[in-house]
């Protein structure tokens, strides 16, 4: 194990970020009663940006220092993504949760998608509300990540998805309603509570597919050195 090297590979910046974020949005809330509901909302589009970029920056061959060195090392290839993907769920899924604690409590559970009793429940539907998209884009941008060797096109994955998903909720889906399964930022009131769970799920199936497909990418070493690019190239 490696967790010191891992840590300062992925750093913490945008996991402050966005609870600096986050904690601005409760701020306001906690002000004005009125955007309380925006605050559940906001849980949903800034932890999935800020964890999407976040995978962006985990590894990217091209970008690696000492690539070579890392992989001669007497452990398997794929403990650079294991590590590193432990340290981005404890900054980032640990900030979520705390903040999301801390949001019910100031709140008392206002306004959440059904109407719960108690602090328990409207802990877990706020977390459903971020954990699936979360999954989802993580997954996603670093998978990008990985087979384009390039940290940018991560980053780029990222934004367009978020992007997409915000364009898709308010003016692909009206028209075409059949696609509810597919956006982040559903609304769970405009939707059945079946479709807004299979919503979920089938975010969480994509990430954890994508993730799988990291994962078996990492066991070839020869990719990972890019030499198959350059017989090709």
């Amino acid at each position: 194990m490696a967790w010191r090297f891992s840590f300062r590979a992925v750093g913490w910046l945008l996991a402050l970020i966005g609870g600096l974020l986050l904690v601005a949005r409760l701020a306001i809330a906690a002000a004005n009663s009125e955007f309380i509901e925006g605050t559940f909302a906001s849980f949903e589009v800034i932890v999935p940006l800020m964890a999407g970029l976040h995978a962006a920056l985990l590894f990217a061959p091209d970008d690696e220092p000492a690539l070579e060195l890392l992989l001669a090392a007497p452990r398997p290839a794929a403990y650079l993504i294991y590590e590193r993907l432990a340290v981005l769920i404890v900054l980032q899924g640990g900030l979520a949760l705390a903040l999301s604690v801390l949001t019910v409590v100031i709140t008392h559970g206002e306004k959440l998608i059904t109407p719960m009793i108690g602090y328990g429940e409207n802990l877990i539907t706020l977390m459903i509300i971020w954990i699936a998209p979360t999954v989802c884009i993580v997954g996603l941008c670093l998978l990008a990540t990985l087979y384009a060797r390039r940290t940018a096109f991560g980053v780029l994955t990222a934004i367009m998805i978020c992007v997409a998903m915000a364009f898709g909720r308010e003016v692909i889906l009206p028209t075409f309603p059949n696609l509810w399964f597919t956006i982040f930022y559903l609304d769970a009131r405009a939707v059945t509570p079946e479709q807004y769970f299979a919503n979920r799920a089938f975010l969480l199936g994509v990430g954890v597919v994508a993730l799988a497909l990291v994962l078996r990418r990492m066991r070839d070493e020869e990719a990972l050195l890019g030499y198959s690019e350059a017989k090709n190239g």
